[in-house]
């Protein structure tokens, strides 16, 4: 499976959410795609009450250990310093020069 969902959650969580890199990676993510319908979240993506709701809804869901690591680096916009982040789903580092 293709997880390209990581991706635009990690960046919403820092630019949206004033989340740091790392606080960004570490965040739970849910994912879905077209085939196959299933929604897809990790533990503590989704409180109890939303998994219900939707369920009852006829949305399929499952719960999952990760649904996709990742690592990045941004510049901070104010001093100028390389920051990095690395997913604990997987063993990862973040380097750059």
């Amino acid at each position: 499976m293709i997880f390209r969902s990581r991706v635009a959650q990690i960046i919403a969580n820092v630019i949206d959410f004033g989340m740091t890199v790392q606080e960004a990676f570490d965040a739970p993510r849910v994912h879905h795609q077209w085939i196959p319908d299933t929604l897809l979240y990790e533990k503590r993506a989704l409180a109890t009450d939303v998994v219900r709701n939707l369920g009852s809804m006829g949305y399929v869901l499952q719960e999952v250990e990760v649904t996709a690591a990742a690592e990045a680096l941004m510049i901070d916009p104010g001093e100028g310093w390389l920051l990095g982040g690395a997913d604990p789903r997987e063993e990862g580092y973040a380097i750059g020069y």
